[in-house]
């Protein structure tokens, strides 16, 4: 490997982004198998040091159980990286996709702790401003972590905070909301959007519109199409989570739930009331994200 980071042995790649790849590795003074997080040389090369070292700032404030775990920064040169909770598992993506009766077995307790950690991200006054389901790691036992704060900002609604706010368009595209497509002020609201689509997609098995997307097809559909009916695509989805789902993916921030607790207790009127559900096949219809 091409790392060297003192203190720590290196034993495998996890996983690898444009920005930072991850390994599995182990903390020689307590043997402490750990997930290290380490910036590419491209990410340094664009002056982005500042975002990860922001990102483990905002990480090592945090203290969630489904929220990964941070451990400690280190200033390894040249590159540096962070420590952080060895969680075995695989993205939710990767599960919806290749594990689709385990998802359905325990798509309420996988949505509740998603909705969970994004309420506590809110309370502490945190967008994240990427919720995806490659963002979201679910282990054999349908346990969660949130993962990913790279984008992550401090919500600021002072007049300075929204004058050097940073407007540059950022995010997922299959997963942004329009606000967050046109570089306009991002809150909450923005992050439920997000939500929306993968609370959609973990219980459906696909995407709220109905044709395969480029990015920029993905981009044109959020700001100007009319998602799918979700009961149309999840007959079984309870009509209160139904509602939640598509109240979620209103265009306008205004339309939609102006906090994430209006979800949660739509969420937990569903999980209550619902038997466990019949496991159905994912229809026919394109699931661009997977």
């Amino acid at each position: 490997m091409d790392v060297l980071v003192p203190g720590y042995e290196f034993q495998e790649l996890i996983s690898e982004g444009g920005c930072a790849r991850v390994f599995k590795a182990v903390r020689i003074r307590d043997k402490k198998h750990v997930a290290i997080k380490v910036i590419t040389q491209a990410s340094l090369d664009r002056g982005d040091l500042k975002l990860f070292e922001s990102e483990a700032k905002l990480l090592s404030k945090l203290d969630h159980p489904n929220i990964i775990k941070f451990i400690e920064y280190v200033k390894s040169k040249p590159r540096p990286c962070y420590a952080m909770e060895l969680f075995v598992s695989a993205t939710l993506r990767w599960c919806v996709k290749n594990t689709w009766e385990f998802v359905q077995t325990h798509r309420y307790t996988i949505v509740d702790q998603i909705v969970k950690s994004i309420h506590y991200l809110h309370s502490q006054g945190i967008i994240h401003r990427d919720i995806k389901p490659e963002n979201i790691l679910v282990d054999g036992n349908a346990n969660v972590r949130l993962i990913d704060l790279s984008l992550a900002r401090k919500k600021d609604t002072g007049f300075l905070g929204k004058l050097f706010e940073d407007k540059r368009i950022q995010g997922s595209p299959p997963y942004m909301a329009p606000e967050q497509i046109r570089g306009e002020s991002v809150d909450e609201r923005t992050d439920i959007y997000s939500l929306g689509i993968t609370v959609y997609l973990t219980l459906s098995g696909q995407m709220p519109y109905d044709k395969p997307r480029s990015d920029d097809d993905c981009l044109k559909a959020h700001l100007y199409e009319k998602p799918v009916e979700i009961k149309s695509v999840c007959p079984d989805v309870h009509p209160s989570l139904g509602k939640a789902i598509m109240k979620a993916l209103e265009k306008k921030p205004g339309s939609r739930q102006q906090t994430i607790l209006e979800f949660l207790r739509a969420l937990t009127v569903a999980s209550s009331s619902a038997e466990l559900p019949a496991v159905h096949k994912p229809g026919n219809q394109a699931r661009p994200a997977l």
